[in-house]
């Protein structure tokens, strides 16, 4: 039996198209806004990275997102969930790392790049929200960096720039 061509030719279309779709330029907004409890019309999304599928699902997600209005801004401003910089302890070890007085022990930092340098530059205007997801109420503490593992979200908008750091970590 043989296969029309045109046949051939509309399964290779469809297949195409099918594969195209999938790949890059997908936004990862939606996932960021729910789980930062913001809206995030008109972000651009700058930079992301994913390593999740690890052992059940462990991992961690990086994004950048950059805005041309003050909209986010707005609403971090006009809640409660969002605190200002700077970062207490515990966000400060997640985000740029901590050593503790003797020098033997060696928090975070959990987003950095191939030279284990954090990801997020030093921001001093702005605000950040920590979510421990381990912790029904999600608000997190100092003891959370005792644990043998972690699962939170943060959150740091830099309000001079216009630009939110999202991280989120699956342990």
């Amino acid at each position: 039996m043989r296969i029309p061509v045109k046949m051939i030719v509309l399964l290779l279309a469809a297949l195409t198209a099918f594969l195209v779709s999938g790949c890059g330029g997908e936004s990862h907004t939606g996932q960021i806004a729910d789980d930062l409890n913001l809206t995030l019309s008109g972000a651009e999304e700058t930079a992301y990275m994913d390593d999740h599928g690890g052992f059940h699902g462990d991992g961690k997600t990086f994004a950048v997102l950059t805005f041309a209005d003050d909209a986010v801004l707005a609403q971090i401003e006009g809640s409660a969930d969002w605190l200002p910089l700077p970062m207490d302890e515990t966000a400060q070890a997640l985000v740029y790392g901590l050593s503790l007085e003797d020098g033997a022990v060696n928090i975070g930092p959990y987003f950095t790049d191939e030279d284990q340098n954090p990801l997020l530059p030093e921001i001093e205007d702005g605000y950040y929200r920590l979510i421990d997801r381990q912790m029904e109420s999600g608000l997190a503490t100092p003891a959370m960096l005792e644990r043998a593992s972690l699962n939170f979200t943060i959150g740091v908008y830099d309000a001079g720039a216009g630009t939110l750091y999202y991280g989120k970590m699956d342990t």
